[in-house]
C-alpha cells in the first residue's frame, strides 16, 4: 500500500494548518504554544514516516488498520481546523467577547466542528453500504439480432480485505445482480487490496450469483504492486494465487483471452486483457473486430485514449472499473461532481466515444484508501444491448 502524494500533503497541511491556529490562540502561554508546535511537528513527522513504510506492510488486517487510522486522523483534524477557526476568528476580531465567553465559543466551534466528523460517520457506516443498480441501454447498429435485449450485469473493485471478513456486506449487491437475471456478469478487477487470502471464505458469496456466464479480469491491486515484495517470485506467487482464487469463486478470469458468446445462433466476442496492456488484442483480432461484435473488458480506463491514438479498429463497447467514482462527491441523474474527476479522464458512468466505441466506467463495490463513501453509492451496473436499426 502506499499514500498518494497528493494525498499527503493535504494531511501535512491539515495538520500545520489546525496547530498554527491553536499556536495563536496559545500565543501568550508559552508552554502550552509548545506544546502545540511540538505536537503537531510530531504527528507530520509521523504521517511521513508512515507513508514511507506503508509498502512494508504484510498483512491486509494491518492495511485496513492503517486506512481506519487516516480516517480518524482526518476526522480529528477537520474538526481541529473549524474549532481553531472559530476561536481564533473571535479572539482576532472580537476581543472583549473571546475574552468573556471564550469557553462558550470554543464549545460553540466544536458543535460546529462535529459536522463534518458526522458527515464522515453517515459515508462509513451507511453509504459504503448502500448498493445501487446503475441501469443503461446502448445503441448498436452491428449488434445481432440474437443480442438485442442481452444484459451485462457489472462489478469491480471488491477489494475484499477492506470488508474484514463479513461476507454479509455484499449480500445485497448479489441479490441486486439476481433480481436482474443478467445473461452475463463481468469483474473488471481489483478483487482484494493486495494479498490473495484476502479472498478466503467468500466461495459461497460470490457462488449465490445465478448466471452461468461469469467472466473477470485483473486490476492493479490484484498485482500486488502496493507491496514492497521480497523478490519477484514471491509477488508472482502471489498474483497466480489470486488469479485461483477468481477461478474459485466462480469466475472464468480471462488473461488476455478472447472468447465467443453464442445466442440464438449469433455471436458476439469478449475480449478481457491484462490491466497492463498496450492494445496488442486490436492488432490480434483487428479482422474480428471488423467482422464480429466485439466487448472488451478491462479494468483501468485511462489507457483508452491511448488505444485509440495507436491502434485504429474500433470497439464496439469497452467495460472498465479502477477509479472507484472517486468515492466522494455529488451524483445526481445527468451531472456528476466528484473528486474522481481531477484525476481521471473517464471517471464514472457511460461515455459515448463513437466511432471508437462506447465506454462504460463502474464506481465498483469497495472501497480503497478509505473506508468510505460519500455521494458515490457503491454499485452493481446493467447494460443492456440493443440493435439500433
Amino acid at each position: 500500500m502506499k499514500i498518494s502524494g497528493l494525498f499527503l500533503i493535504g494531511l501535512l497541511l491539515m495538520t500545520a494548518l489546525s496547530g498554527y491556529l491553536f499556536s495563536r490562540i496559545a500565543k501568550r502561554h508559552r508552554r502550552l504554544k509548545k506544546a502545540i508546535i511540538g505536537g503537531a511537528v510530531g504527528i507530520g513527522l509521523g504521517t511521513i514516516a508512515l507513508s514511507l513504510s506503508m509498502r512494508l506492510i504484510a498483512d491486509w488486517r494491518l492495511y485496513n488498520v492503517v486506512q481506519w487510522l487516516l480516517l480518524v486522523y482526518i476526522a480529528v483534524a477537520l474538526l481541529a481546523i473549524v474549532v481553531g477557526l472559530t476561536a481564533a476568528t473571535a479572539k482576532r476580531f472580537f476581543p472583549e467577547t473571546w475574552a468573556r465567553h471564550r469557553r462558550q465559543i470554543s464549545v460553540a466551534g466544536l458543535v460546529v466542528g462535529l459536522v463534518p466528523s458526522l458527515i464522515l460517520y453517515y459515508g462509513v457506516r451507511y453509504e459504503r453500504f448502500n448498493f445501487r443498480v446503475e441501469r443503461v441501454e446502448i445503441p448498436f447498429r452491428n449488434l445481432p439480432d440474437g443480442f438485442d435485449g442481452y444484459r451485462i450485469a457489472v462489478i469491480a473493485d471488491t477489494h475484499l480485505g477492506s470488508f474484514a471478513g463479513d461476507t454479509a456486506k455484499l449480500l445485497p449487491a448479489i441479490d441486486s445482480i439476481n433480481a436482474a437475471k443478467p445473461d452475463m456478469v463481468v469483474f473488471v478487477g481489483d478483487l482484494v487490496n493486495n494479498f490473495a487470502d484476502e479472498a478466503d471464505g467468500w466461495e459461497n458469496t460470490f457462488r449465490k450469483i445465478d448466471c452461468p456466464t461469469r467472466l473477470a479480469v485483473n486490476g492493479n491491486h490484484d498485482d500486488g504492486i502496493y507491496y514492497a515484495w521480497p523478490d519477484t517470485i514471491a509477488k508472482n506467487l502471489n498474483t497466480s494465487e489470486i488469479e485461483r482464487q477468481y477461478e474459485r469463486l466462480g469466475w472464468r478470469f480471462l488473461k488476455d483471452t478472447t472468447i465467443e458468446i453464442v445466442r440464438h445462433a449469433d455471436t458476439i466476442l469478449v475480449h478481457g486483457s491484462h490491466y497492463r496492456t498496450k492494445g496488442e488484442f486490436l492488432d490480434t483480432d483487428s479482422l474480428l473486430l471488423r467482422e464480429k461484435f466485439y466487448v472488451w473488458l478491462n479494468h483501468v480506463p485511462q489507457i483508452w485514449d491511448s488505444l485509440q491514438t495507436y491502434h485504429q479498429p474500433p470497439l464496439d463497447l469497452a467495460i472498465m472499473g479502477h477509479t472507484h467514482g472517486g468515492q466522494i462527491g455529488l451524483r445526481l441523474e445527468d451531472i456528476t461532481i466528484s473528486v474522481g474527476d481531477l484525476i481521471f479522464p473517464y471517471n464514472i458512468g457511460l461515455y459515448d466515444c463513437r466511432p471508437s466505441g462506447w465506454l462504460f466506467v463502474t464506481p465498483g463495490l469497495g472501497t480503497n484508501g478509505l473506508p468510505i463513501r460519500l455521494g458515490i453509492r457503491p454499485e452493481v451496473g446493467l447494460i443492456t444491448l440493443r440493435r439500433d436499426d
